[in-house]
């Protein structure tokens, strides 16, 4: 449960539309996280990943406990990764 809370907080955090770091690099010219063609790369990749893996966890958590208080927390974390994958461009 602590995970979810965490994957919730960062999720919640995060705005595609907004610098979230700065990075300083040689020369004095900054690089932001938005505009880094790396990270706009693989950050789809990672929200499929993300996206899988709850899903596979809610199927494994009803199995072995359909009362279990984490099957109502994950389908809102599934949304909120295709959401911001979304927002990236990619489906």
């Amino acid at each position: 449960m602590d995970r979810l809370a965490w994957l919730e907080t960062v999720l919640a955090n995060v705005d595609p539309g907004v610098t979230l770091f700065t990075f300083i690099k040689e020369g004095n010219s900054k690089l932001t996280l938005s505009q880094d063609p790396e990270i706009r790369e693989v950050s789809p990749r990672i929200l499929d990943v993300l996206q899988q893996r709850l899903e596979s966890q809610y199927m494994r958590i009803a199995e072995i406990d359909p009362r279990d208080l984490a099957l109502k927390r994950i389908p809102s974390l599934v949304k909120q990764a295709r959401d911001l994958k979304s927002l990236t461009g990619q489906r």
